[in-house]
């Protein structure tokens, strides 16, 4: 990959600047200056969090490489779940010695929700609302998702798309974390795992900290923004962006925003998507779990038609395809 830069940061925009600049160009922005007075910002560590919220259940992610979710060549995700209470999730995770350990575990906004689907908010994780407040760069009613994320130093998100389709706003309240970003035009570099052989399609076969050049050579062409969010900063990820962060902060606390976007802008990755959902609605309808089960009742003919379709709009701006590099 060919770092191009680091991102644009701009102090407390209006929503028109916000709209006009970053939205509507579909282009990603560090915006500053914005939560420093939300009471998050100076409460939300380990301590408080469990004396608010210590009680509430919750279900994270454990990782044996440090990289959520740790995917193997056939898109199997070899990650275990576990469940517990938040209070007892972190004096799991920060107890952990040496602390090169801690980054096993992940509690992340897509687990977790303080709101989720528009109007569901978490019972008991809703009081947290007092310590933070919506941004003003959205209407209320585009909101879908507000995430609640506690992760510690070493986490690596494997490098994906926001499967929803949503533009993310992410609030880094403490710690701070390494960002990737890769514009959506760009599918074809970032190999994808395809929707037609088995989820999680939005991912990348990639591993960002080892990539390998022999089997995805035209990663190296990849163009890329790097920058550091910190304490204070909130980024915002256009919809459909592939992106990876590194959690380098001791303790990492997020509330991230998804909310429905004016418009997509049309990319490999967007029309990609669009095609995976349907094919999944059609397949096992809410149950991804059969998708495998499904395919395999398919004539080869069919399969390899779906299969085939899938790899053109990959490969739409002629760029070799992974299965090119691997039968040449």
């Amino acid at each position: 990959m060919k770092v191009i830069g680091g991102l644009d940061r701009v102090e407390c925009p209006s929503r028109e600047e916000f709209e006009a600049n970053y939205a509507n160009l579909d282009k990603p922005v560090i915006l500053t200056g914005l939560i420093d007075d939300w009471p998050a910002s100076s409460k939300w560590d380990l301590d408080y969090l469990d004396q608010r919220v210590g009680h509430v259940g919750v279900s994270y992610k454990v990782s044996p490489t440090g990289s959520h979710p740790p995917l193997d060549d056939a898109g199997m995700i070899q990650a275990q779940r576990e469940e517990a209470t938040l209070g007892a999730y972190m004096d799991r995770v920060w107890s952990q010695v040496p602390e090169v350990e801690r980054c096993k575990y992940c509690l992340s906004g897509d687990d977790v929700n303080v709101l989720e689907h528009w109007d569901r908010y978490h019972p008991d994780l809703k009081v947290l609302l007092e310590d933070f407040s919506l941004p003003p760069y959205f209407d209320p009613e585009k909101l879908e998702t507000i995430g609640f994320w506690v992760s510690p130093q070493g986490v690596r998100s494997h490098l994906h798309y926001d499967s929803n389709g949503k533009h993310n706003l992410n609030a880094q309240i403490s710690g701070e974390k390494q960002v990737w970003l890769f514009s959506p035009k760009q599918l074809s570099l970032l190999y994808p795992y395809l929707a037609t052989e088995l989820q999680p399609f939005s991912f990348s076969r990639v591993n960002m900290d080892a990539p390998d050049s022999d089997r995805f050579p035209d990663f190296g062409d990849a163009d890329c923004y790097f920058d550091t969010l910190q304490a204070g900063e909130l980024l915002f990820i256009p919809a459909y962006w592939f992106h990876s962060f590194k959690h380098i902060g001791a303790v990492n606390c997020n509330v991230n925003f998804w909310w429905e976007a004016d418009r997509i802008p049309v990319s490999p990755t967007s029309v990609r998507s669009v095609f995976a959902y349907e094919l999944l609605e059609y397949l096992v309808g809410s149950e991804p779990q059969r998708l495998v089960e499904e395919m395999a009742k398919l004539p080869p003919e069919v399969l390899k038609s779906w299969q085939g379709i899938e790899r053109q709009i990959i490969v739409g701006n002629g760029v070799r395809s992974q299965e090119d590099h691997e039968t040449a």
